[in-house]
């Protein structure tokens, strides 16, 4: 016996579009003295960055940044960070976004 399942385009697993944040990226990365953490908002609003090591600490935070809709970047200073892998943290209350850094 064949089963025939009609399929529901509603129901499918993808990017949401209804995301109040896309395409988040650091540049450079790796990175020596900053790097920029670029990103698309839908909305305006408001985001927590920090920069946490691989153990869990957190090594610098940014405190509360405004975004408007569109592009954005910000310039993240990582002078004086030890050489490795950390994460980059963007918090903006409706969703969250990490991307690995690599700090020579």
């Amino acid at each position: 016996m064949m089963l025939v399942h009609k399929l529901d385009h509603h129901n499918f697993m993808g990017v949401d579009e209804t995301a109040d944040i896309v395409g988040v990226g650091l540049y450079p990365n790796p990175a020596e003295q900053s790097t920029s953490l670029i990103f698309d908002a839908q909305f305006d609003g408001t985001a927590t960055i920090s920069i946490i090591d691989l153990t869990g600490k957190v090594v610098r935070t940014f405190g509360e940044k405004n975004f408007e809709a569109g592009k954005n970047t910000y310039v993240l200073n990582i002078e004086g960070l030890t050489s490795g892998v950390y994460v980059v943290n963007m918090n903006t209350g409706n969703s969250q976004f990490t991307q690995k850094l690599i700090v020579r």
